[in-house]
């Protein structure tokens, strides 16, 4: 698992996503699935850990579940309507 996406520390990507889920702030996101790259917003919803890895569980914009390992994000900004 990579440390850091663009130089921000991994730990600081997590509070970041803490409290995109507190306040509920959508997030638009860059993911790898296999060799596809993804992106498009997210609504966080809650961060779990299952078997040592993070998820990052939430909402698209269509309200489809989008569930994706923490590792698999390559870039995150907030979301500007």
């Amino acid at each position: 698992m990579k440390d850091s996406i663009h130089g921000i520390n991994r730990c600081d990507l997590t509070d970041l996503f803490e409290i995109a889920v507190m306040h509920q702030q959508p997030l638009h996101l860059t993911w790898l699935e296999g060799q596809e790259r993804h992106s498009g917003r997210i609504a966080p919803c809650d961060l779990v850990t299952e078997q040592g890895q993070e998820f990052l569980i939430g909402t698209d914009d269509d309200g489809a579940p989008w569930r994706m390992p923490l590792e698999q994000i390559c870039a995150v900004k907030e979301f500007q309507p």
